[in-house]
C-alpha cells in the first residue's frame, strides 16, 4: 500500500508547490516549477499520492520548510554495459511511495524533517563532459541557493557523482573524504575517449577530496596503481570483507 500519514490527509496528490529556491530578484522561475492548476486543485477527491520522494503530502513535502532536497539527475552517456541508468531516479522515487516511513533505529519518522522534490535536470547532449560541467554548475546553484538543507542526487550513471562531490569540495575550507561503496574503484583516468566517464568518476572526485572505496571486486592495473601512489585513496576489496 502507498504511504500515508494518514488515511484523512490532504492533498495526497492535489498538486505540488513550485519547486524553486531562494533566488536573486529578477531571476526567472526555471523550467519544471509545478504551476497552479487552478480550480482543479481545491477539490476533495482521492487522489493518488504525488509523485515526488516517499509519496509525501504537500505538507510534509513543501519546499518552504524542507530540511531536505532531492535532485533527480537521470543522466545516461558513458554507459558501457547494460544501458537504462536514465530511468534510475524515476524509480526510485516511485518504489519510495510505498516504503514504510517510520524508522525503528531512530524511533521517529524522519519524513516530518521535511523532504522536497525537486524537478529532474536535463542535462547538455554536447557531449559527456559538457554534460558533466553543466551539473557541477547546477548542483552548486542548488547548494547556494539553499543553505542549511541537506541536498540528495538521484542518478543517473555513476559518472554524475563526481560533479557533485566537487561543487560541495569548493564550497569547503577543508578537503574532503568520500565513503563510496562500489563494485569498481572507477579510478582510470579517461574510458572510452573521456575523463568524463562512469569509469573516471572518482578519479575526477580524487582532484577534491580523498576517497574510500568499500566491496572493490572489479579493478584494472591502472586503477592499482593510482590506489597504490596516491595517498588519498584507501580500497576495501569485497574478498577481503
Amino acid at each position: 500500500m502507498p504511504n500515508r500519514r494518514s488515511d484523512s490527509a490532504r492533498g495526497r496528490g492535489a498538486g505540488r508547490e513550485d519547486s524553486t529556491l531562494s533566488r536573486p530578484p529578477g531571476k526567472p522561475v526555471p523550467p519544471g516549477g509545478s504551476k497552479d492548476p487552478g480550480p482543479i486543485r481545491g477539490l476533495d477527491l482521492p487522489w493518488e499520492l504525488p509523485h515526488s520522494f516517499l509519496g509525501l503530502d504537500e505538507e510534509a513535502s513543501a519546499i518552504a520548510s524542507a530540511k531536505s532536497l532531492i535532485l533527480p539527475v537521470p543522466y545516461e552517456s558513458t554507459t558501457s554495459w547494460g544501458r537504462g541508468t536514465q530511468a534510475g531516479p524515476r524509480a526510485i522515487i516511485e518504489a519510495s511511495r510505498y516504503v514504510e516511513l517510520w524508522d525503528q533505529e531512530l524511533k521517529k519518522d524522519p519524513s516530518t524533517m521535511g523532504i522536497h522534490t525537486l524537478p529532474a535536470l536535463e542535462l547538455t547532449r554536447a557531449g559527456a563532459e559538457a554534460a558533466m560541467g553543466e551539473l557541477e554548475r547546477a548542483y552548486g546553484e542548488i547548494v547556494d541557493a539553499a543553505p542549511g538543507r541537506v541536498p540528495v542526487m538521484l542518478g543517473g550513471e555513476h559518472s554524475s557523482s563526481a560533479p557533485a562531490i566537487r561543487a560541495v569540495a569548493a564550497r569547503q575550507d577543508r578537503r574532503l573524504s568520500v565513503l563510496q561503496l562500489d563494485a569498481h574503484a572507477d579510478l582510470r583516468g579517461s574510458y572510452e575517449g573521456t575523463p568524463a566517464s562512469h569509469a573516471s568518476a572518482m578519479r575526477r572526485v580524487l582532484d577534491v577530496a580523498d576517497v574510500v572505496g568499500v566491496g572493490i571486486r572489479g579493478i584494472s592495473q591502472e586503477e592499482v596503481e593510482v590506489a597504490e601512489s596516491e595517498p588519498g585513496v584507501t580500497l576495501f576489496y569485497a574478498d577481503e570483507m
